[in-house]
C-alpha cells in the first residue's frame, strides 16, 4: 500500500495484492497530484502476517505547475531612456514559491557585457562604471522544476558627452551683395550615441529671430547640416546653432555675422568743388565728396590732364583730396566709392583749367604820337595768353576823362590774335 499525504491530511491510499511466491518486485502507482507539497511511503505485508513500512524514510514531492512571474520594479529606468549616468540599476519583483535562481544579463551593441546569476533571493543589481553606450538588459528566473520566465528586454542609452558642433559656412562676417541676397548656412555636427536635433538660428542685429531651422536626423558620423536663407532687406544678421542629444547634452556655437548690402554707395561732389568747365587762376585742385555707404571699402580720386593720368589716390575713409603744385593746363577729375562687396559708384567727370599766367597785350597801330586827319581810328593791339583769351577791352582817354571803352569776347582756346 502506498500512502500519499499533503501538508494537512491523507491525500491518497492505493493497495495491490501480489501472487504467492512473489519474493521481490518493483511496483509503481500512478497518482494524480495537484500543485503542492506531498509526503509518501509504502507499507508491506507478507503471507505470514509480518509487515514493514517506509514511514521513517518519508519522501517529499513538490508539484509546481506554475511558471514564475517576473517584472521590473521601482527604480528601474523605463525602456528607451537616454541619460548621463555611469551605471544601470535594475530592480525586479517576482512570484515563485520554489525559487532556484535569477540571472541578470547586460548587453551593448557589440555583445554580452555581464551575466550574473544568483541562487539566493536577489532582486536588484547595479552595473557601475559603464562607458557611454547603448545597452539592453533583461532578467530571467528559474524554479526548482526548471520552469523558466524572463522579463521584457529594455534599451538604455548612457550618453554624457555633448554633440560635436561647429559653424562651417559662410565664414564670420561674410558680405552678400544685392545680386545674391541669400546664403547657404551649414554646420558640421555628429553624436556617436544619440543625436536628437540640430537647430539653426538667424537673428536680426537687434536680437529678434529672423529664421529658424530644425534638423531631427540622428547624425552618428560627421555630417553637414544646412539651410538656404533668403534675405529680403539689407543689414547685419547673426547666426548660430545648437545641437542636442537624447540625453539632454547640448553644444552651442558662437555667433557668426552675415552682412547683407543690397545697395551701391552714393557719392556726390561736396561744397567748394570747382564747377565743370571752370577756369581758375590757381595751381591746385581741391575735391571733396559726400558719401552714403554703411560698408565702405575705399574712396578713389583720379586726376587727368591732356596726356593721361596725373594722379590716383585711394583712401579707406577720407572724403577729400587736394592736388597741389599743378602746372597750368586743362584737367579732368572724378571720384568713386567702393563697398566691401566691390559695388562701385562714381561721380561725373569735371573739367577745369588752371591758368596763373598773365595775358599779354602790345599796342600795334596807330603808333605813339600819331597825327591824323581821320576821325575814325582803328586802335589795334596784339593779344596773347598761354591758355586762352577770354575778352579784351580798349580804353580811350582824352585830356580830361575817359572818352571810349570798347570790349570784345573771344572764343575758348583763342591763345593769340
Amino acid at each position: 500500500t502506498v500512502y500519499v499525504w499533503n501538508t494537512s491530511s491523507l491525500y491518497n491510499e492505493t493497495s495491490q495484492e501480489f501472487a504467492p511466491g512473489t519474493t521481490s518486485t518493483q511496483k509503481g502507482f500512478i497518482v494524480n497530484l495537484v500543485e503542492g507539497v506531498y509526503y509518501w511511503f509504502y507499507k508491506l505485508f507478507d503471507w505470514s502476517g509480518n509487515s514493514y513500512n517506509t514511514a521513517s524514510d518519508n519522501k517529499t514531492l513538490t508539484i509546481d505547475t506554475t511558471t514564475p512571474l517576473i517584472q521590473f520594479g521601482t527604480g528601474t529606468l523605463n525602456n528607451g531612456v537616454n541619460n548621463t549616468l555611469t551605471y544601470i540599476y535594475v530592480n525586479v519583483s517576482y512570484t515563485e514559491n520554489n525559487f532556484a535562481n535569477i540571472t541578470f544579463v547586460l548587453y551593448n551593441r557589440t555583445g554580452l557585457v555581464n551575466r550574473t546569476t544568483f541562487s539566493t533571493a536577489t532582486r536588484t543589481i547595479n552595473w557601475t562604471g559603464l562607458p557611454e553606450e547603448i545597452y539592453t538588459y533583461n532578467v530571467s528566473i528559474a524554479d526548482l522544476t526548471n520552469s523558466y520566465n524572463m522579463s521584457e528586454t529594455r534599451r538604455i542609452t548612457l550618453d554624457r558627452t555633448a554633440p560635436s558642433l561647429e559653424l562651417y559656412s559662410p565664414t564670420h562676417f561674410t558680405y552678400i551683395n544685392a545680386t545674391t541676397m541669400y546664403a547657404n548656412l551649414s554646420v558640421l555636427t555628429y553624436d556617436l550615441i544619440s543625436m536628437q536635433n540640430v537647430s539653426l538660428f538667424v537673428f536680426y542685429s537687434n536680437g529678434s529671430l529672423y529664421e529658424f531651422y530644425n534638423d531631427t536626423n540622428n547624425h552618428i558620423s560627421i555630417t553637414t547640416v544646412g539651410k538656404t536663407v533668403i534675405f529680403t532687406t539689407s543689414g547685419t544678421y547673426n547666426w548660430s546653432a545648437i545641437a542636442t542629444d537624447f540625453s539632454g547634452n547640448q553644444n552651442t556655437t558662437v555667433n557668426w555675422s552675415i552682412v547683407v548690402d543690397g545697395t551701391s554707395p552714393v557719392i556726390n561732389y561736396g561744397a567748394g568743388v570747382y564747377a565743370d568747365g571752370a577756369n581758375i587762376s590757381a595751381s591746385y585742385i581741391n575735391v571733396n565728396v559726400t558719401l552714403t555707404e554703411t560698408n565702405l571699402a575705399n574712396v578713389t580720386f583720379n586726376l587727368y590732364n591732356s596726356t593721361g593720368l596725373v594722379n590716383t589716390t585711394t583712401y579707406s575713409s577720407a572724403s577729400n583730396v587736394s592736388w597741389t603744385g599743378l602746372a597750368n593746363g586743362t584737367y579732368q577729375y572724378n571720384a568713386s566709392a567702393a563697398d566691401v562687396l566691390n559695388q562701385v559708384t562714381s561721380t561725373s567727370t569735371r573739367t577745369v583749367t588752371l591758368d596763373t599766367g598773365l595775358p599779354s597785350a602790345t599796342l600795334a597801330t596807330p603808333s605813339n604820337a600819331t597825327y591824323s586827319s581821320t576821325s575814325a581810328q582803328n586802335l589795334t593791339a596784339n593779344l596773347s595768353d598761354n591758355i586762352g583769351i577770354k575778352n579784351a577791352t580798349v580804353y580811350v582817354w582824352n585830356t580830361s576823362s575817359l572818352y571810349n571803352e570798347t570790349s570784345q569776347e573771344f572764343a575758348p582756346g583763342t591763345t593769340s590774335t
